[in-house]
């Protein structure tokens, strides 16, 4: 079992992907974070990954930035990037539904169990509830 420790690294966006997970009704950005080595020019390409509900801010491949996370496994998950290619843009998950989601759900529900009653007077018959 590996260890989960903090990261903080700054780099270049590549291979961006950003992707509607259907079964969790979250989105998944995933990209590789590019370093070069000052010293000798190497290379690394390291794995970052952010869940929401959404994403406050926006990055690109090609954009520089600063990435806060834990590091599990070889992959980063964030939860927090500076975008420096976009004046200091901050990129968070969104934890939460925006407010018109909270209420399409709220109708919805309440609109199903009407409907569920309605059957069940149908079934049942009117009489019997108020008999």
């Amino acid at each position: 079992m590996s260890e989960n420790r903090e990261f903080r690294g700054t780099g270049v966006v590549r291979r961006l992907k950003d992707q509607l997970v259907p079964t969790l009704g979250t989105r998944l950005m995933t990209f590789e974070l590019e370093q070069t080595n000052k010293n000798d020019g190497r290379v690394r390409h390291i794995s970052v990954q952010m869940e929401g509900l959404g994403f406050r801010g926006a990055i690109s491949n090609g954009h520089t930035v600063d990435v806060e996370g834990t590091l599990r496994n070889g992959t980063v998950i964030s939860n927090r990037l500076i975008n420096k290619s976009v004046n200091g843009c901050v990129v968070e998950p969104r934890t939460s539904s925006p407010i018109f989601i909270k209420l399409f759900k709220g109708i919805a529900i309440t609109a199903l169990a009407s409907f569920a009653l309605i059957i069940c007077l149908f079934i049942y018959g009117i009489s019997t509830f108020f008999g």
